[in-house]
């Protein structure tokens, strides 16, 4: 039998970013309406100069398109960076996993050629007319150009998904039940029966389900990786870890199409 699910948390790191975003710029504009899913595209540029005593200062701008205005301000805010409209429309706020800013200062002896490398980014909040804008995609970690000693700047694009969703994927458990594999010693049969919905029809969910110890410690037993749209089912062949572990945890990750997540635990009883 499995325990009654139940939501996880979200992360600590985009609770405490989330958490410390403005209301930025007020608008007196309608918030953004429900729309489909359209691709995103913004170039942050960063200008690094050393003020009259020698301190590097930075100054970060950014261009964009629709769904998202043209033109505005960058600045660094918890791990990832702001995106304040020129035009008074209002903010969005990208988790990257690190401050952009900072961590480009930091590494400001690289130049052109040297930051070719790639990460993921959300957008996690909003404000204004983009109060529930959110998307998800690839960054590039920056080209750079100038004099490490005397200015330097540099460009990184987010290309990516976005659409007016602030709705999780919902996860619903049918069922979740193990039983024993004939002629194997602690090996065992987990099937496992869930429902994927998003807000918006027919969107896809990606998932991940993982078989782990209760305690949720140590290496998967077992997972499955994919998308779906309604109800799918699984099976997964485990071992048990040792006779001590009597109860595994059936956790699972539901993702939508613009990054928005949600997550559901189960804990299913091994036989005897």
């Amino acid at each position: 039998m499995s325990s009654t699910p139940r939501r996880i948390r979200k992360p600590a790191l985009i609770v405490a970013l989330i958490a410390i975003v403005g209301l930025g710029a007020a608008s007196a504009m309608a918030t953004l309406a429900a729309s489909a899913v359209k691709p995103f595209e913004l170039v942050v540029n960063g200008v690094y100069e050393p003020d009259d005593d020698g301190a590097w200062q930075v100054k970060g701008s950014f261009t964009s398109q629709a769904p998202f205005c043209e033109s505005g301000s960058a600045e660094d805010v918890g791990f990832g960076a702001r995106f304040t409209c020129a035009d008074g429309g209002g903010s969005i706020t990208l988790y990257t996993g690190s401050p952009l800013f900072r961590h480009a200062l930091e590494a400001r002896d690289l130049l052109e050629g040297d930051g070719d490398s790639s990460s993921d980014w959300r957008i996690v909040a909003g404000s204004g007319q983009y109060a529930d804008l959110r998307g998800k995609g690839p960054y590039s970690k920056g080209d750079w150009r100038g004099d490490k000693d005397v200015s330097l700047t540099f460009r990184r694009t987010f290309q990516g998904v976005a659409a007016a969703d602030v709705v999780a994927p919902t996860i619903a458990l049918a069922s979740a039940r193990a039983s024993k594999v004939e002629g194997k010693k602690a090996v065992y049969t987990i099937s496992v029966a869930l429902d994927f919905r998003d807000d918006v029809e027919d969107n896809p969910v990606s998932y991940t389900v993982s078989v782990r110890r209760e305690n949720g410690a140590g290496p998967w037993l077992a997972s499955k990786l994919g998308e779906a749209i309604g109800s799918t089912s699984f099976e997964f062949r485990v071992r048990r870890p040792n006779g001590r572990v009597r109860v595994v945890l059936i956790r699972t990750t539901a993702v939508d199409p613009v990054g928005n997540e949600n997550s559901l635990d189960a804990t299913v009883k091994l036989p005897n």
